[in-house]
């Protein structure tokens, strides 16, 4: 196999995996009408087309159609994180759009998740410590 077919096969194979991107949208809450979707960013663009990937939720759970009733940007959690001054407790925040089927009467209720209801990760372990030796003395049977 000759080096051009050799960078022409990785181009046709790998080139096609770059273009495809990736999203996390999710809906977080349905009910016969609509419901909430929720996505990392209110962003659109590669690798992750958030946006356009939360829409297509509410096209699939709406196909005749869907208002947005209200969108913003929720904290849900806490993240525990390790930098060079100690321990950071940083907000974890998520982007939610909350609709209604296209014809049908809005929500009375509010539909933006708060905070309150979804679960705070656990802050993480104490790192054990990488010298090798234990935190406290171990006593040794016999000397």
């Amino acid at each position: 196999m000759t080096a051009f077919c050799r960078i022409s096969l990785i181009v046709l194979v790998v080139l096609p995996l770059g273009l495809v991107g990736c999203s996390d949208a999710r809906l977080i809450r349905t009910d016969p009408n609509g419901g909430v979707v929720a996505i990392p960013r209110n962003t659109n663009t590669w690798p992750a087309y958030n946006r356009s990937a939360a829409e297509e939720l509410m096209k699939q759970k709406c196909p005749q159609g869907y208002v947005i009733d209200s969108e913003r940007e929720v904290e849900v959690g806490r993240r525990v994180e390790a930098d060079s001054n100690g321990t950071v407790i940083r907000p974890v925040k998520e982007y939610q759009i909350a609709f209604h089927a296209l014809g049908t009467p809005p929500p009375m209720s509010p539909t933006i998740v708060p905070a309150s209801a979804v679960l705070t990760p656990k802050p993480q372990a104490t790192p054990i410590p990488t010298t090798g030796l234990p935190p406290t003395p171990v006593p040794v049977a016999g000397q």
